[in-house]
């Protein structure tokens, strides 16, 4: 969290602890056991690489994917991601002509991503963090 300097700042967080009743009351992913992996091969590559299930692992996963089908390379700053015969994507550039800028926006468009998250599920027990962000300017009017 970025604070300006001569501001007073307020930072308020809210952790949220989430438990969700597994099949047949919600898709959500509860454990291997219980889950059907053959609904998702990338809840079975997220447990291959990392031991356990994230969904935001799943969704690097999925969005590696896009990238790797349309730009025939891959993101390099995701961890775990070294794809044998493929090479890292060129430098990020914000230009129309790179494949990996025009790919995350069509990702990020609510089009793709709603794919990935069907295919990811949200896990049963989750811990959810909210920041509610205030500042004032030091020594302003209003400032006790």
């Amino acid at each position: 969290i970025l604070v300006k300097p001569g501001t007073e700042t307020n930072i308020a967080l809210d952790r949220t602890s989430v438990k969700k009743l597994p099949s047949p009351y919600s898709d959500c992913f509860e454990s291997v056991e219980t889950y059907n992996l053959k609904k998702s091969g990338l809840i079975e590559r997220t447990i291959n690489l990392t031991k356990i299930y994230s969904q935001q692992y799943c969704l690097q996963l999925c969005y590696q994917d896009f990238l790797i089908e349309f730009c025939d390379c891959y993101d390099h700053t995701l961890p775990n991601f070294k794809p044998p015969g493929l090479s890292p994507c060129p430098k990020f550039i914000d230009s129309l002509y790179n494949c990996q800028y025009l790919i995350e926006k069509l990702f990020y468009n609510g089009k793709n991503d709603e794919y990935c998250l069907k295919e990811c599920p949200k896990e049963c027990d989750y811990i959810k963090f909210d920041t509610t962000i205030s500042s004032l300017k030091f020594l302003a009017p209003g400032y006790h």
